[in-house]
């Protein structure tokens, strides 16, 4: 804006102008002239929270047509670096990524370990007001079915009461929306458009401190993989005229598949802790299972080691994965229960379980043994920014990890050379550095077809009797 109104008539091109928005170049589409103000349209949006910078050059250094001049003639004086009041509203947090692969716990006949493909995974969460709790208005994810029909709580929170309120929610992604109120007082509105829904209620009576579901918010999202939602501008809650507002925030829940690559990749994603339900189809798993598994499983019952003796002289260090594939009973221990299980299975006698594949990431410290093989099945990921999650696929019942490679698969070590060498290095305790220790200890190649060999003890003789009972 100018203090003066400027001549529309003739103009030079947007490229007279420079726009810098945190430092960085950013490109003109447009430029119009009205009255004294020169509207410069961006490329790309400018965030709340960048600093801005607009610069002028004028083409010559006399007056001439072809520049920003007032109504007399006189050109606009060449300028640089002027930084500008930036008002763009927030609108909820910046956008980041979540990305990461999925992979099997070990290594195969090629001493690789294999990228698994067709791995679902729901991602669902965002970020959180920075009121907590105590945020004025809120969203509680009831589901999200298979049809892709979404339910959202909208919850208001005040300290005593409140006898107002408004509720603006944006959301992206949606085909359809709809909003059933659940208060029985007071004057209630709404309005949706294609993007967002606005709630609000006056003369509301009888609400206490806490919180109070308004209504619920019904998205369908139909075919779409992903949909985003949020709590913006404006939404807040009042008593006797003294309104409390809501600091704008973002969810997302996504459904993503891995590729043939095994990896996944959701963006835009709201900052935020999301929880990932990891799923892959268990088709074909049972062949994966044999009386190897209840051997193995057996032998970490009584507190051996099943595993075979590796490049370097010793027996390969226990996986807190076997423990995992081993708890086919998931009470939280490996005992001659579970080996029954999976010998009864491997017999095919009687299933009293079903392999199913399990995930965890390999960010996870893990610290199980035969008395406390227990593990928080749920996964839960900070997003801030450009976030990695790596996922380690454990079958059920296969314990010594015997799963047969598909044809075609491609492996961790192939699309990243040095994934594991720094965990195999350090040779900690999260999942990931389980996998690279099993390859560096000898678990791998030659040393798989050792697992199928029957372990020269008594307690080989006890499953071969077992079998025959079957």
């Amino acid at each position: 804006v100018y203090n003066e109104d400027i001549d529309s008539s003739q103009l030079p091109p947007s490229s007279a102008y420079t726009v810098n928005v945190g430092g960085a170049s950013r490109a003109i589409s447009s430029m119009a002239v009205s009255g004294d103000r020169v509207t410069l349209t961006l490329a790309s949006a400018v965030l709340s929270t960048d600093v801005v910078t607009v610069g002028y050059t004028d083409p010559t250094s006399g007056n001439d047509i072809n520049a920003i001049q007032d109504l007399a003639g006189n050109d606009l004086a060449t300028s640089s670096g002027q930084v500008i009041r930036n008002i763009t509203e927030a609108t909820g947090p910046v956008a980041a990524e979540l990305h990461g692969m999925s992979y099997f716990w070990k290594s195969d006949s090629t001493g690789k370990h294999v990228l698994l493909k067709d791995v679902n995974i729901n991602v669902l969460g965002g970020s959180q007001p920075v009121e907590g709790p105590n945020a004025p208005i809120q969203l509680k994810i009831n589901s999200w079915d298979a049809t892709g029909r979404l339910t959202l709580d909208i919850i208001a929170h005040s300290t005593a009461g409140f006898d107002s309120y408004q509720a603006n929610i944006s959301f992206g992604g949606v085909q359809n929306a709809s909003f059933v109120s659940k208060l029985t007082s007071g004057l209630n509105e709404q309005a949706t458009s294609a993007n967002g829904i606005s709630i609000a209620g006056i003369g509301i009576t009888g609400t206490v401190g806490g919180d109070l579901t308004i209504g619920t918010l019904t998205l369908e999202t139909g075919s779409n993989s992903s949909a985003r939602f949020g709590v913006e501008v404006g939404s807040l809650v009042a008593k006797d005229f003294i309104e409390k507002a809501s600091t704008p925030f973002g969810n997302t829940v996504a459904h993503v598949v891995t590729g043939p690559d095994g990896k996944y990749s959701i963006s835009p994603i709201d900052p935020g802790t999301y929880k990932l339900e990891v799923s892959k189809s268990g088709s074909g798993l049972a062949s994966a299972i044999n009386v190897t598994d209840a051997q193995a499983a057996l032998r970490l019952a009584v507190g051996g080691n099943p595993n075979p003796v590796g490049a370097t002289g010793t027996a390969t260090k226990i996986s807190p994965f076997q423990f995992m594939a081993a708890d086919v009973n998931a009470d939280g221990k490996v005992n001659v229960m579970d080996a029954q299980a999976i010998l009864k299975l491997a017999v095919a006698a009687n299933q009293t379980f079903t392999p199913e594949w399990m995930f965890v990431e390999d960010t996870r410290v893990l610290n199980l043994d035969r008395k406390n093989a227990a593990w928080d099945h749920s996964i839960n990921v900070p997003v801030t920014g450009d976030t990695a999650a790596n996922l380690i696929g454990v079958i059920k019942g296969d314990v010594n990890g015997s799963w047969a490679t598909p044809t075609g698969s491609q492996y961790v070590e192939d699309l990243s050379s040095g994934y594991f060498s720094p965990q195999a290095a350090a040779m900690a305790t999260t999942a990931a550095t389980f996998v690279a220790a099993s390859a560096v200890t000898g678990v791998a190649s030659s040393a798989q077809t050792a697992l199928v060999t029957p372990i020269n003890n008594p307690l080989g003789a006890e499953l071969r009797y077992a079998a025959a009972a079957f």
